[in-house]
């Protein structure tokens, strides 16, 4: 994940955290039911250094805490780890957090991350999507400024489908996997900085899931855009 702050004050604020919650979907019949099997915090303003951390995963989620007991907690364990257990020393959860600051990027992510907002949290191998949407918004946006009077866009199949696919993750896990295979992996060093060769990669991707995401099959609900029958 990248996560970029232009304003460091933001980060310096005391008591505010990144959430980090463990979960799992569980279908019975037709009725899903989504639970938490854990979470973690990381304060905001240790973002900005290189440093891995190792947080403890509570229980319950962030909305009510739980204390996680031993009996818990299932591990298939081997070897000397497999001693320990039978030893009875206690079996820590964590979740490893490694943070790298933006100067340790290349040249290229801190190209596309520059284009993004202010404050934003993505998934890396997304990046180039996101910012090819942003530049064809942004694209869009000057032209019909050029009249020296700014005046609201018409309607557009990109810009009405991309908080859809971002805010699914159903159609996130797949963009991810073709993306990173068809696009990303295939970039020269030329083209990750060729922002209007982004742009025409991300509006073709757009505009090839349009019809998915309004078909009938697919079931999308506009009131929850994380939820649909694709994933099923």
């Amino acid at each position: 994940m990248l996560f970029k702050a232009s304003n460091k004050d933001d980060l310096v604020k005391p008591n505010i955290f990144m959430v980090f919650e463990l979960a799992v979907s569980v279908k019975v019949g037709e009725r899903i039911t989504e639970m938490s099997c854990g979470w973690c915090q990381l304060e905001m303003n240790v973002l900005d250094r290189a440093i891995t951390h190792k947080l403890p995963i509570k229980g319950g989620s962030p909305n009510a805490e739980m204390l996680i007991k031993d009996s818990d907690v299932h591990t298939n364990r081997t070897g000397l780890q497999y001693l320990k257990k039978v030893m009875g020393s206690k079996i820590q959860s964590q979740l490893t957090v490694s943070i790298r600051p933006h100067t340790k990027f290349t040249e290229e992510t801190k190209f596309h991350l520059d284009l993004m907002p202010s404050t934003c949290l993505i998934q890396k191998r997304l990046l180039y999507f996101v910012s090819g949407f942003r530049n064809y918004i942004g694209e869009k946006l000057i032209k019909e400024s050029s009249m020296n009077s700014f005046r609201q866009p018409e309607g557009d199949v990109v810009i009405s489908c991309f908080p859809r696919i971002l805010d699914n993750p159903d159609i996130c896990e797949q963009i991810i996997a073709i993306w990173s295979e068809d696009v990303w992996a295939q970039l020269n060093a030329r083209q990750k900085l060729n922002v209007e060769f982004i742009m025409l990669k991300t509006k073709e991707y757009i505009q090839k899931l349009y019809p998915v995401i309004y078909s009938e099959e697919f079931k999308f609900k506009e009131s929850d855009y994380t939820m649909s029958a694709a994933g099923d």
